[in-house]
């Protein structure tokens, strides 16, 4: 996680945007890395999604890189946009959970390049939970106030995703 005795001093809804830019630059990459894969099934081609996966999540926490009071703003300008904001109206982060669906099927067997994909995929859906949770606590998204939005990406998204490419998450007793 990002060291937060030295927090970002611009301003939050900067760091935000660039953040979730180069997050859809990188979902782009996963989405070309995984057309790659389908031409080539090779472990090396596995390895450059699950590396592409895995520092998604560093866009995650830059993203989330500064005070929890900063990130009112932040809200504030996402439900200016739509009361309803939410990152899953993205058609690219869409094709992209398509396309991980797409590698189980291309799989011979469960090798342990396909399980450090797996693993890729926990901890890029927890960063996102981490910064969930450091901003809104135990309160809902701006699309599902009525749950605890950290809790839905880890008991919910996470799981589903992990289906897709033919694994099983049993989210931990509380979330």
């Amino acid at each position: 996680m990002v060291d937060q005795s030295l927090p970002y001093r611009g301003s939050s809804i900067q760091r935000w945007i660039t953040g979730h830019q180069m997050f859809f630059v990188e979902i782009q990459a996963i989405i070309l890395s995984i057309d790659a894969y389908e031409r080539a099934p090779t472990d090396a081609n596995l390895r450059v999604i699950t590396d592409l996966i895995r520092g998604s999540a560093s866009s995650m926490q830059l993203a989330g890189n500064f005070t929890s009071a900063a990130y009112e703003p932040v809200r504030e300008s996402m439900a200016h946009l739509d009361k309803d904001f939410s990152g899953l109206f993205s058609a690219d982060h869409r094709i992209m959970i398509g396309k991980l669906a797409k590698l189980k099927r291309s799989m011979q067997s469960v090798s342990s390049t396909y399980c450090d994909l797996k693993d890729a995929i926990e901890i890029a859906y927890k960063a996102h939970a981490h910064v969930c949770k450091r901003f809104v606590g135990d309160h809902g998204s701006l699309a599902n106030e009525s749950s605890v939005a950290w809790r839905t990406i880890l008991s919910k998204y996470l799981p589903r995703t992990l289906s897709k490419i033919g694994f099983r998450f049993e989210p931990p007793v509380g979330v």
